[in-house]
Parts: structure tokens; sequence; C-alpha cells
């Protein structure tokens, strides 16, 4: 896949930050830079609702976005699932103020049949200066029902939501149904394919069952 697909996916799984109403609209500033298998870049400027007391950005919005662009950077590989979260190492280095320019690197950097390994960076622009690292480990447990090899085409299309993007021509259809599915994810309370869902949040929104 080339790296215009990638950033298309890129572009709807920023879209589906962008369009929901929970936590994961914390993304809906970031621009992608560049999109690569396993490896994203996005910027974003900060603005007073990411930050603390001190006037600075808050070390939790630092740690949501790494955990969501380096989720991202999973999405963004042929598998195309994102996993749920069982680890999510931050070190701080240095604050960014009110309108600083901030640039995310994500990669993927092993990803197995169970589990996978992600680091992100953050600097400031212009200087590139390093504020925080984060290490993000993420799990695929063996009995998750959303998953390329246990939904079809057809139960995507029975599900009761409208997709809040359409695709471009040049977007891999199981990408396409990845995002479809994280879009379905994001509804507290949802029907897929006539089952209901009930969501629960571990970083990010996953369904219960992944967890029994």
């Amino acid at each position: 896949m080339t790296a215009k697909k990638y950033a298309d996916v890129m572009q709807m799984f920023l879209q589906r930050g962008k369009s929901s109403k929970n936590f994961s609209s914390v993304v809906n500033t970031c621009r992608v830079l560049t999109a690569e298998e396993g490896k994203i870049s996005v910027e974003f400027e900060v603005d007073k609702r990411m930050t603390n007391h001190f006037g600075t950005l808050h070390g939790g919005c630092s740690a949501s976005m790494i955990d969501e662009i380096t989720t991202g950077a999973l999405v963004a590989t042929p598998r195309g699932l994102p996993g749920v979260s069982v680890d999510l190492h931050m070190t701080y280095l240095a604050g960014a103020n009110v309108g600083d320019t901030i640039q995310l690197d994500a990669e993927v950097i092993r990803q197995g049949k169970s589990m996978a390994f992600t680091k992100a960076s953050l600097y400031r622009k212009p200087d590139m200066i390093l504020l925080a690292t984060g290490l993000h480990t993420k799990a695929f447990p063996s009995n998750t029902t959303i998953g390329k090899d246990s939904i079809g085409q057809a139960d995507v299309k029975s599900a009761h939501f409208v997709s809040p993007v359409e695709p471009s021509s040049s977007v891999n259809p199981e990408f396409y149904q990845t995002m479809l599915r994280f879009a379905q994810m994001d509804k507290a309370e949802s029907t897929f394919s006539g089952r209901a869902w009930n969501v629960s949040t571990v970083f990010l929104p996953c369904p219960t069952a992944w967890y029994r």
C-alpha cells in the first residue's frame, strides 16, 4: 500500500475523533504530516483546553494524543486493527505553551499475533525540542469479535449507523471496514449486526466482550 493510501486511512482515523463526542475528540486539531506503513506524523496547536493550572500542555493531554496516534499507526498496517491498551508509559521532558505547534511522531515497533508495541515522541516546533516520549503496548485478545476474520461485508452493512466519511477510491476496503468498526465502537450503546454492545473504556472505547 502506498503512502498516499496510508495517509487516507489516517485521515479517516482522525475524522472518527473529530466526529465523536467522547474523549477521542482530543485528536480534533491534528493534521497529518506523513503516513506510511506503521508510522505516522501529525501536528497540532496547543489551545487553552489542553493546558494545566500552569498554562502549559497538560501531561494527560500528551498521553491521550500518544495513545490515539500510536493506535492510528497500528491501524495503518496490513492487519488494520487497533487492539486494546495494556500499558502506556510516559516520560515528560519539557513544556509547551498555548499557541505552540507540536509534532507527534508515532511508530509500530513490533506487532505479533497477540501483542503490539508502539512508541511516540512529541516535539515543539520549530526548534524540535523533545517534550515527551511514550511507549504504548496493545493486545489483540483471542476472543475479539470485531475483526476482519470474524465479520464480513454483509455484517458491516447491517450495522445501524451512518459512516462519518466516505472512502476515497484509493482506500483499501479492509481498512475502511476498520474505520466503520471504530465509528460503531464510539457509540455508548449500539447495535452491531443485531447484537447489543455495551462499551467500556480502557484508553480506547472497546466492547466489553473483548475482556470476557
